[in-house]
């Protein structure tokens, strides 16, 4: 028995040896990798530090997440910067811009726009929040046709008078959907 026992004692320590080795080599490296992965699939690659690794496989999977995070950085300020040029632009031309989503809500308004649609704020809203229902109707047929052809509808007049909830005068118009 007492034979035994500095067998016993010499095959459980390397087995807490393996087992440490397989946590610093294997487990905490690939928890590393889950949350830096898990930062950038939130979009916020910054939140963890850059991983470094030694061994082959986890380094070069290390470098390939590192590779995507600084993309992602770089992606998200041109994309920041395009969009204040894009917000800047619609502000300052002469017309009512605004783009609706799928289901016809709007999802970006000029501000001249909003402001003529009253005081609430119309992002989220259709058509049908604005403007007389028979209107509010034509106006979503036309947007089904564009939506499922993928053809604009350009240069059509149209007279909207007082009445129709979208101006305050009698007025005619020329629209353009794309």
């Amino acid at each position: 028995a007492y034979v035994l026992l500095p067998v016993a004692i010499a095959l459980l320590f390397s087995v807490f040896c393996t087992a440490l080795a397989t946590d610093r080599m294997l487990l905490r490296p690939l928890r590393q990798l889950s949350d830096r992965t898990g930062a950038i699939t939130e979009g916020n690659p910054k939140t963890c530090p850059a991983l470094r690794y030694r061994h082959s496989e986890i380094a070069r999977l290390a470098e390939q997440i590192n590779r995507l995070a600084s993309h992602m950085e770089s992606t998200t300020v041109e994309l920041a910067r395009e969009r204040y040029l894009l917000r800047q632009i619609i502000d300052h031309v002469d017309e009512h811009v605004y783009v609706k989503d799928k289901h016809h809500r709007f999802t970006l308004v000029k501000s001249t726009l909003a402001s003529r649609l009253g005081n609430t704020d119309p992002i989220g809203k259709t058509d049908y929040d604005f403007a007389l229902k028979q209107n509010a109707e034509e106006y979503w047929q036309e947007e089904v046709v564009i939506m499922e052809t993928g053809e604009p509808m350009l240069d059509v007049e149209r007279f909207l008078p007082v009445g129709s909830g979208l101006t305050a005068k009698d007025q005619w118009y020329e629209i353009t959907k794309l």
